[in-house]
């Protein structure tokens, strides 16, 4: 799980308050083993540090990650998946070449999310949308962004949304 698709579970679209029906279907998917639900350590970190910048209260988060069993993976475990990622991208990402300086570390948060989808071959819930483009074409220039489900197509791993998760389970509202 990304961090936006963490704040906008426990804060902006779904909270536990105003969700308390969906919650409880998350939490029988995760006690049946329909679902697991894991994060990396960057992400984690990044989550604690908005909910200082917006004023978020810690309880929802920390409800979601004990209610809903969430695994945090220690940066340790994913980290040479996440080198590797990276060194695939500078190399074959044509508008990533054209970049200065330390473009790709900069993403380390949205890119430790792939790392750990990939080492534990599981799907990224994202709120990005992505521009739905070959990231590898040539022609793309400089200033376009490097987005979340654009990277996971490029790798040929599963990258949903919310809505898409709760169909999968078969939850409906």
């Amino acid at each position: 799980m990304d961090t936006n698709a963490l704040l906008d579970i426990c804060y902006r679209y779904y909270p536990n308050d105003s969700f308390t029906g969906l919650w409880d279907g998350l939490e029988s998917a995760v006690i049946a083993g329909q679902v697991r639900f894991i994060q990396s350590e960057h992400i984690n970190k990044e989550v604690e540090g908005k909910l200082v910048q917006f004023g978020y209260p810690r309880n929802n988060y920390d409800d979601f990650i004990k209610r809903l069993k969430v695994d945090v993976i220690r940066n340790s475990d994913y980290a040479q998946a996440l080198i590797s990622l990276k060194g695939d991208l500078a190399s074959n990402v044509p508008f990533i070449t054209k970049k200065q300086g330390t473009f790709l570390d900069n993403l380390d948060e949205d890119l430790s999310n792939i790392s750990v989808a990939s080492i534990k071959n599981a799907k990224v819930i994202t709120s990005e949308q992505g521009f739905n483009k070959d990231i590898t074409n040539p022609v793309l220039s400089k200033n376009t962004q490097l987005k979340i489900p654009d990277v996971c197509r490029y790798k040929n791993i599963p990258c949903s949304n919310w809505l898409e998760v709760f169909t999968h389970l078969g939850m409906r509202f």
